[in-house]
């Protein structure tokens, strides 16, 4: 799921629905869960190799109207 970021929750809800038997309210949370830990992870190991972009990362929060 890692490696996909977040658009392998597409892929991973349904291998862990079929996989481990969760039902379809379980699989979704569980797999936003895991691409969230891998992201927060991957910033830290950015930020302390000093590879963060922080205006850019600023301008990604400003709202699009």
């Amino acid at each position: 799921m890692a490696l996909t970021g977040a658009s392998g929750t597409i892929i991973a809800a349904p291998l862990l629905m079929f996989g481990l038997h969760l039902i379809v309210a379980e699989a979704p949370p569980v797999t936003l869960f895991a691409v969230c830990l891998s992201s927060v992870i991957g910033a830290l190991i950015a930020h302390r190799q000093g590879k963060v972009r922080y205006r850019v990362a600023g301008l990604s929060l400003l709202p699009v109207s």
